[in-house]
């Protein structure tokens, strides 16, 4: 094997070949490098082969020694055979598995990276760097595997996140921000119809979060420049038709002057990303080192791969997609969403999950869904609502918030803190008194007189059967008595009537 015969003494210091050499003379650490390291971690060649050995016997729950992974990787090979026997004789012990594993894991991400720059040298295209770029990207945010833990180290690890206060994102809305739990690694629909307002929206909520994170908004839909001219119209509290007629008055261009440090100092940057992709989105957050990202809209998003048979399927792959960078760089996803259209024109009903448009998919992939409405599209000033309608951390609540068009702000309207109308409804049953029913015959348990008892103590407890007060009315004294009266010892239920 050319692998193995190439093969200097020399090269034995690497920490690849010592965690081949751990592994033969200690096949117990075998299982902790087959889940840490991948074969594309190893540089050599031969040592590429031995660990496809080792991993099929062990796979295979069968026993491991040097003579029998020779067998499986390489049998009858004599330079492979010189090679194993130089690995067990300069590896001295398989105690430092665990540095072994994490230096083989930095020079393979170190040699990958090499390899990457040399291809991006021989371009043909600049443009067909992209895909090399996001590999090395990757690469470069990927950490030390952590992905199980036994319960003793998961209460450990329970300890310590209660001693750190915990820290979610701000929406802009206190009702929100007290029961929308969102962390890093969380996909976030906001949807809601044409003209309803998700772009307005969506700005308010980045610009509260922005105070404190990296925040990219990505707009597959809108110029960076108008998307700014309403961001500084909110802050600033200029008409935004002022400020796109150019008319402005001096106090507006003192208003514009005076919040000119607070636009400034928002960590938010806007990226015009129309005909993007996912993988090209994904490049720039890692590139910039975005906290929090903002896509609109998801449906405007170029697939990946063209050879998806339906518009369905493009929609859930892109879905997928955003979810998963989501989780994988520990960034919070936020993606505006469109609603399918109601089937009449005027009032609307409330949006449902069913109602997101294209795919069912959105609806699994997402940790919280909001929807912004109105219920009479033909009026641009009516009554918008905000919908929490799926949240895996918390509450579900509709709320009126106002929109002031003219300035694209949003304010919660405590004028009708909740949408009217989602009120607790009273059960439809109601405990039954033990008494006779119309038509009903006496149990044996009755027939012996007992029954007559209970009847005529429940007679004098009930005051004769008189109708209970209704909501509001007050309750009788106790046996009509005045309210200084109180009963004195050995009073029972024959002397007095009693309120229940």
């Amino acid at each position: 094997m050319a692998g193995a015969e190439s093969f200097r003494r020399e090269d034995t210091i690497g920490p690849e070949q010592s965690v081949i050499g751990s592994m033969l003379i200690d096949p117990t650490v075998v299982g902790l490098v087959i889940s840490e390291l991948t074969e594309e971690d190893f540089l050599l060649e031969a040592d590429r082969v031995l660990y496809r050995g080792f991993r099929a016997l062990y796979l295979a729950d069968q026993v491991i020694d040097p003579v029998l992974v020779l067998n499986q990787a390489a049998p009858r090979d004599e330079g492979m055979r010189t090679y194993v026997l130089q690995l067990m004789d300069t590896t001295p012990t398989a105690a430092n598995v665990r540095e072994y594993i994490a230096e083989t894991r930095e020079r393979s991400r170190r040699e990958q990276l090499r390899r990457i720059g040399v291809a991006l040298q021989s371009l043909a295209h600049s443009e067909d760097g992209l895909p090399l770029l996001q590999r090395g990207f990757e690469m470069l945010s990927k950490t030390e595997r952590d992905d199980e833990s036994g319960m003793e180290q998961c209460m450990l690890e329970f300890y310590e996140e209660l001693d750190r206060k915990p820290v979610y994102l701000r929406w802009g809305f206190p009702f929100l921000d007290e029961g929308l739990y969102v962390e890093p690694g969380d996909f976030v629909i906001l949807a809601g119809r044409p003209s309803d307002g998700k772009t307005a929206l969506a700005l308010h909520m980045a610009r509260e979060q922005a105070k404190e994170h990296n925040v990219g908004f990505f707009s597959l839909e809108t110029g960076r420049k108008r998307l700014f001219s309403r961001l500084v119209s909110a802050i600033s509290g200029v008409p935004s038709q002022a400020i796109k007629k150019r008319s402005l008055s001096e106090m507006e261009y003192q208003l514009i002057a005076g919040s000119a440090d607070s636009v400034t100092k928002l960590k938010l940057r806007v990226v015009e990303a129309a005909h993007w992709t996912v993988d090209q989105i994904e490049a720039r957050v890692l590139a910039r080192k975005f906290d929090v990202v903002y896509v609109d809209y998801l449906q405007l998003i170029e697939p990946s791969d063209r050879r998806r048979t339906s518009r369905n399927e493009e929609v859930a792959d892109i879905s997928r997609s955003l979810a998963n960078m989501a989780r994988k760089h520990k960034i919070t996803v936020v993606a505006l969403s469109q609603l399918s259209r109601p089937e009449n024109k005027g009032k609307r009903r409330e949006p449902v999950l069913a109602d997101l448009r294209e795919s069912g998919q959105i609806e699994q992939d997402a940790d919280a869904v909001m929807f912004i409405w109105r219920e009479d599209e033909t009026r641009s000033n009516a009554p918008r609502f905000l919908t929490l309608a799926k949240n895996k951390e918390g509450m579900l609540n509709t709320w009126d918030i106002v929109f002031r068009g003219e300035t694209q702000r949003f304010i919660a309207d405590l004028s009708g803190f909740q949408k009217a109308g989602k009120t607790r409804r009273d059960p439809e049953y109601k405990q039954a008194a033990l008494y006779d029913l119309p038509g009903s015959e006496k149990t044996p348990w009755e027939e012996d007189g007992h029954g007559d008892e209970q009847k005529a103590a429940a007679g004098a407890a009930g005051g004769g059967g008189a109708a209970a007060p209704g909501h509001g009315a007050a309750v009788p004294p106790a046996g009509g008595a005045a309210a200084g009266d109180r009963p004195g010892p050995g009073d029972g239920p024959g002397d007095r009537d009693l309120p229940f």
